[in-house]
């Protein structure tokens, strides 16, 4: 058998889905539903009847095509229900062995057997395993941790929504750290809605005692994996530290469970430290690139530069 490229149209959505959801690996990142909302040109390499299956988010930049890490969507690569030997792996990694830019993560469980050309980074990530109880979680927690919590428990309310609503997401947008751009803004928008569809996703919200919104956080729940996607915080929200209370009420809800919180990890120091104070531990997963996409990034970077400048 050999692997295949196929376009959107042409995958076979239940055995694609189902080959996801059988892989020891399963992410929410390679569901089609997912998929669909990051990166709309995506293609997939198809190994036998679906045995093993890898998205290859394709788009075009400027006429170019591109095959590059879609937004919200941390780690792709190989899943598949049953371990494949090292040259079916090798023709998985031969189609991003492309002429054109390639900026790729594939997932924690996948080998990086790398043709020539193309070079592997390891990137950070954190996760913390769910299957103790509240106390001893929590336990665990840094003494800043437990007492941001504190501080937030006495000034801060928090529930679970049924179903986020526009003044919930304009919220989002308004207070995030760093702002979506209007397609960012429509992709989140997309992936909170088709999560809740399906059941699959945990929105939060502080509120000071007047009812004003202060936090909001968003999770995926895929299998046993809760995948922290994205918050928000007011100026009121940071002082009072709602954002504790939110990640702490996730580990409470899930605890004693055979579930990994995903806090999808950061280089910055700041943040990674933030979940660190929850008893988070450090991962890793790959990020593959080739020569075409250094030069394509170089590019990109001057031609900011040149607008930043032209505009002033």
């Amino acid at each position: 058998m050999k692997v295949k490229l196929l376009k959107r149209e042409d995958i076979d959505v239940r055995k694609w889905d189902e080959c996801v959801l059988n892989s020891p690996n399963s992410m929410h990142y390679a569901m089609i539903w997912h998929l669909d909302a990051v990166s709309p040109g995506w293609q997939g390499v198809v190994y036998g009847d679906y045995m093993a299956v890898m998205p290859l988010p394709f788009e075009r930049k400027a006429r170019i095509p591109v095959i590059l890490q879609p937004f919200l969507c941390q780690q792709l690569g190989i899943f598949s229900s049953e371990k494949l030997n090292i040259e079916t792996l090798q023709s998985f990694y031969l189609m991003l062995k492309r002429n054109h830019p390639v900026l790729y993560n594939i997932n924690f469980f996948n080998k990086p057997l790398l043709p020539s050309g193309l070079k592997l980074k390891r990137l950070p990530n954190t996760e913390l395993y769910l299957n103790r109880s509240y106390d001893e979680l929590k336990g665990a927690f840094s003494k800043n941790t437990r007492r941001n919590i504190l501080k937030a428990t006495k000034e801060v309310s928090i529930s679970e929504e049924i179903l986020p609503d526009d003044s919930m997401f304009n919220f989002i947008f308004e207070n995030l750290r760093f702002s979506y751009s209007p397609s960012e803004q429509r992709i989140f928008r997309d992936i909170v809605l088709k999560s809740f569809k399906r059941k699959e996703g945990i929105l939060l919200a502080c509120r000071n005692n007047n009812g004003e919104l202060l936090s909001i956080g968003f999770f995926v729940i895929h299998k046993n994996r809760i995948t922290f996607l994205g918050s928000s915080s007011s100026k009121e929200g940071y002082v009072k530290q709602a954002a504790f209370l939110i990640f702490d009420k996730i580990i409470e809800k899930y605890s004693g469970r055979d579930s990994i919180l995903d806090f999808e990890g950061s280089k910055n120091e700041g943040v990674a430290r933030f979940y660190k104070g929850f008893g988070g531990k450090p991962t890793e997963y790959g990020q593959v690139s080739n020569r075409s996409f250094e030069v394509y990034k170089k590019g990109v970077e001057k031609a900011r530069r040149l607008i930043k400048l032209f505009n002033n």
